[in-house]
């Protein structure tokens, strides 16, 4: 896995830690896939502790950059990095918890790739360029439509093309999926709920794509990697929506299909989305809190 040329922002120091960040993913990935996994333990554990302390000195010099030029967007972007650097911890207390098992591992690598791409190609590519003015505040379809596109391309080169401008137990048939709840909130106070429901066909067939290799509906990595997909398109919404603020997710839940209908609010959405592709549906439906 490397970074795409084109998302590379043009400072050499802070190009060649993102080099080396996804060069020591793409690593421990190939060591998770391999049937030897104890043999390699050890490098898994350097790779770990290379990845903790890169990505704490990666963010600090970038933020040290960023405030060289006086970027418009320092807070925001800090904001993200400290969110990340906190997740990375929280996860590095798990594997040790565990001894750096397969599984906790699985975690770390399925949540921090998708983490890592996003955040490369969506936030610091704009590094000294200022937003462009927002065509989606205040239109929640809009920013929705625009949302996931974005991130289902970015991460996994696949279109995605809206299908319906509606969610109920009609439009979306008993199936194979993995449902979703995820609660933020913003700054200001406002808090939003984003529910999605992932046919299982397409959650596989874009992580294998992630991964380059033939995983299972309840592998970690795919697990791990969806969850970390419906988090940042949860971030990504309300940052279209609201014209530029970053929001904090206090809960990210998986739900068996009746949890899914039961706890979506009585009163009508923001908007309520349904997308496909040649593999499968993406649907999504959001609330104000």
């Amino acid at each position: 896995m490397s970074v795409k040329e084109n998302y590379l922002i043009g400072v050499e120091q802070l190009d060649a830690q993102h080099r080396a960040l996804f060069s020591a993913i793409s690593r421990l990935k190939s060591i998770l896939l391999e049937e030897d996994f104890e043999r390699n333990k050890r490098v898994c554990k350097e790779l770990v502790r290379f990845l903790e302390d890169h990505v704490t000195r990666h963010f600090s010099d970038e933020e040290a950059y960023m405030r060289k030029i006086g970027y418009s967007h320092y807070a925001r972007h800090k904001e993200l990095h400290d969110a990340m650097v906190q997740m990375v911890a929280a996860m590095k207390a798990e594997m040790v918890a565990s001894d750096y098992s397969p599984r906790s591992i699985k975690h770390l690598v399925g949540t921090l790739l998708p983490a890592l791409i996003y955040h490369t190609e969506s936030v610091d590519r704009f590094i000294g360029k200022e937003d462009p003015p927002s065509e989606t505040a205040n239109n929640a379809a809009l920013a929705m439509q625009k949302t996931v596109i974005s991130v289902v391309n970015e991460l996994f080169g696949q279109s995605a093309e809206l299908s319906l401008e509606a969610m109920s137990p009609d439009t979306l048939p008993d199936g194979d999926r993995t449902y979703t709840l995820i609660d933020c909130r913003i700054p200001q106070g406002e808090r939003f709920r984003i529910m999605t429901a992932v046919d299982e066909s397409a959650a596989v067939w874009a992580m294998n794509g992630l991964f380059c290799a033939q995983l299972e509906p309840e592998d970690e990595l795919v697990r791990s990697a969806l969850e970390e997909l419906n988090r940042l398109i949860t971030i990504h919404f309300v940052r279209n929506y609201a014209d530029g603020v970053f929001a904090q997710v206090e809960k990210n839940i998986v739900l068996t299909r009746e949890q899914f209908w039961a706890l979506r609010p009585t009163y009508a959405p923001l908007c309520s989305l349904i997308f496909e592709d040649t593999h499968g549906t993406y649907a999504v439906s959001a609330w104000k809190l």
